[in-house]
């Protein structure tokens, strides 16, 4: 069956000039000559559709085993919530864009916050669901009364079809003094540049867009958010896992050795200077307090 394509303007600049980066798997990366922006344009419709699988959390392609890498990255959640902590003026309600199997809310839950989930998977909805609220739907039809002390999008936001519009529905959701938390792949860092088509985070079917310093600033902003955390981030993740980014495509037999490295969380390297990137460090985290500016004011581009 044919899969039917779509082209995009930039979600935040609109029509504007856009520069072909280079083709990985058939689909072409381009990036806004003005926002900094990357993008897969044209791109596959309807993306979310993969995301309704179970195969999605246990598939070589995306992720391979989710659930037998718990402990790595539940490691990596913690140095974000602590992060979070630290910017997030109340411990209230959290809600966790893209929770898969509640990983991160158990972890939210375990630093005081009362853990929210949205979910597309309806296999990984049931099984977040132990940890707290799951809405089973996408973020732009979640309906609710709740308010929230922090909104985390982490590695879910280039996942979007329009990020800017997922991070204005989440201020909708916040409550005064609330923060969004995002992380995001960063095709600005010095590990993306040198494997270009090779960065494991390159992946055109699923991860929609490729972001910089410049252009979450400038989406936090137009979104109506007044920025207070941007640098770089590291996560958890085990050996095994490591392994199966390296070598995928590869047909290595690497089955065998799994049982035993994936017992073994490896955690990234992290620096905390924006302009720096470190292999292992390859993703920027940004952290955005509640402005209370109308959603859509625009700001003056930053230096």
């Amino acid at each position: 069956m044919a899969i039917e394509i779509e082209s995009i303007h930039c979600p935040v600049c609109g029509p504007s000039e856009q520069i072909h980066l280079f083709q990985k798997d058939g689909w072409n990366i381009v990036r806004c000559s003005f926002s900094s922006l990357a993008m897969v344009n044209p791109r596959r419709k309807n993306s979310a559709d993969i995301y309704a699988s179970e195969d999605y959390f246990n598939d070589e392609r995306y992720y391979y085993d989710y659930a037998g890498n718990k402990a790595a990255y539940q490691k990596g959640f913690r140095s974000k919530l602590r992060l979070i902590s630290r910017h997030c003026s109340k411990k209230g309600k959290l809600l966790d864009v893209g929770a898969a199997y509640g990983f991160f809310m158990e972890e939210a839950a375990r630093f005081g916050f009362e853990p929210y989930g949205v979910e597309l998977s309806r296999t990984a909805a049931d099984r977040a669901s132990r940890y707290g609220h799951v809405f089973h739907k996408p973020l732009a039809e979640v309906r609710t009364d709740a308010r929230f002390s922090a909104v985390t999008f982490i590695d879910s936001l280039e996942h979007f079809e329009d990020p800017l519009q997922g991070l204005t529905q989440a201020r909708a959701f916040l409550e005064d003094q609330g923060i969004v938390a995002v992380m995001v792949p960063n095709i600005d860092s010095l590990f993306a540049r040198i494997t270009r088509t090779k960065w494991h985070l390159l992946l055109p079917e699923e991860h929609l867009f490729y972001f910089t310093p410049k252009s979450m600033r400038l989406m936090f902003e137009k979104a109506g958010f007044e920025p207070v955390y941007l640098g770089t981030g590291g996560y958890g993740r085990s050996m095994a896992e490591i392994l199966r980014v390296v070598f995928r495509g590869a047909g290595l037999p690497l089955q065998v050795l799994e049982p035993a490295l994936c017992e073994y969380p490896c955690r990234a390297i992290s620096m905390m200077p924006a302009r720096w990137a470190v292999p292992g460090a390859w993703h920027r985290s940004r952290r955005a307090r509640h402005s209370g500016r109308p959603a859509g004011d625009k700001e003056s581009p930053p230096p």
